[in-house]
């Protein structure tokens, strides 16, 4: 589903410095749009947004509702927590149109200029630190030490926050054609408490590969890694003077986690990310047009079901991947998409199913960065080389066998 916005459409004004307008994403009200065929909008597994030059792809269930809040900005002299925020576009994304602010809304994604920092000191530090980071590639896990305060191993956030940032977890580097930046898990105190299991931040700090924006999304997932409420126990002073080796262990419990440890799962704001496209961008590669693809929405079985890995390598002698560690691949008109075991990927794709055994083309494969202990990494890369080389493909009893020169994927169909 793709629904265009005008800044002409602008339906309320918030305040004086925001104009605010929604767009209900809503089965019925999309039959009132020039929009796909119902046949079509069923194969989908995503809604897209755009807005200007700048367009970004979400789980379906969790974009029930869009708000779309123009900011034009604080006076530079303002005083308040976190300081003047600077001119920017928000994007508030929930399942009903009850969210009013990025912290009760599933998620939130802001776009800055970035030639409006340079009046806005705590804005541009973080431009300046993401910028450095990005450039030299530091090693993120340098920034997973604790700080009980605002110090400065603290990763870039926008926007700033009238707290402390007291860790950081899971930070990896995504990089697409549209963006390149940085992901973690991080949480904010103001005081010394335990953490429950809602008070962690997915986000993502990046840049637009031509340097002229700033994005910025922060996600609200809950996590069962943690417990849901302070124990009616609690002892302030116990935890105050161990509150270091708290901390410590759980960065440690974070980053062991699954990316399915998390609701929604981290996966799908990891594909979110990879989804942003401005203008021209190739960050989302739309399918190649093969002789019938634009009469056939099922892309030759392709579509509409989101495929498992079971098996790989040679026919004689398969190989069945890490256990709990799921690989998957989605076909839709956007593409195609999946998780490797440990990074998540998007691509392009290209067939025909006039034979008895249809063809099957892999364009080049963005994918995120994260590194992962072996044996997850060897099987990531084989995996990924195997689709790259693809050749051919079969659905054959519910299950998609793609094959390469080296051997078969066997995949397992979930609609």
């Amino acid at each position: 589903m793709e629904m265009h916005l005008s800044p002409l459409r602008l339906s309320e004004n918030r305040r004086t410095t925001s104009m605010k307008f929604k767009a209900f994403l809503l089965m019925g009200f999309a039959a009132l749009l020039a929009l796909p065929t119902l046949a079509q909008q069923q194969q989908m597994t995503t809604t897209t947004i755009s807005y200007n030059n700048f367009s970004f792809s979400v789980d379906s269930a969790l974009a029930g509702h869009v708000d779309i809040d123009q900011f034009s900005g604080d006076d530079v002299t303002v005083e308040q927590p976190g300081g003047p925020e600077v001119r920017h576009v928000q994007f508030l994304v929930s399942e009903s149109d009850s969210a009013s602010s990025m912290y009760d809304a599933t998620l939130s994604i802001r776009l800055y200029n970035t030639a409006d920092f340079a009046s806005y000191p705590n804005q541009q530090i973080a431009f300046n630190q993401l910028q450095g980071l990005l450039n030299e590639r530091t090693d993120l896990s340098l920034f997973t030490v604790p700080t009980l305060d605002d110090g400065g191993n603290t990763l870039p956030f926008l926007p700033v926050m009238p707290a402390a940032q007291v860790i950081r977890s899971r930070a990896q580097y995504i990089e697409t054609a549209a963006v390149r930046g940085i992901s973690y898990v991080t949480a904010y105190r103001q005081d010394a408490s335990p953490f429950v299991g809602g008070d962690f931040f997915y986000t993502f700090q990046g840049l637009s590969t031509d340097g002229m924006y700033y994005v910025s999304v922060i996600a609200r997932p809950t996590t069962g890694l943690f417990p849901a409420e302070i124990a009616a126990d609690f002892d302030y002073d116990t935890f105050t003077a161990t509150m270091g080796d708290y901390m410590t262990q759980s960065v440690a419990t974070l980053n062991i986690g699954l990316d399915t440890d998390f609701s929604p799962s981290l996966s799908v704001f990891d594909a979110l990310v990879m989804s942003f496209s401005f203008g021209n961008s190739l960050a989302q590669v739309p399918v190649e047009p093969t002789p019938d693809a634009t009469a056939d929405v099922t892309f030759g079985g392709l579509a509409g079901a989101t495929w498992t890995l079971i098996s790989y390598g040679a026919v004689d002698a398969p190989m069945l991947p890490i256990v709990d560690i799921p690989v998957t691949v989605i076909f839709s008109d956007q593409g195609m998409s999946g998780t490797a075991g440990c990074n998540g990927f998007s691509g392009s794709f290209t067939y025909d199913n006039f034979e008895a055994a249809g063809t099957l083309t892999v364009g080049p494969l963005v994918s995120t960065l994260m590194a992962c202990e072996e044996p997850l990494m060897a099987q990531e890369i084989a995996i990924m080389t195997a689709l790259q080389a693809a050749t051919n493909y079969e659905i054959v009893d519910g299950q998609l066998r793609i094959t390469y020169p080296e051997g078969v994927l066997i995949f397992a169909g979930n609609a």
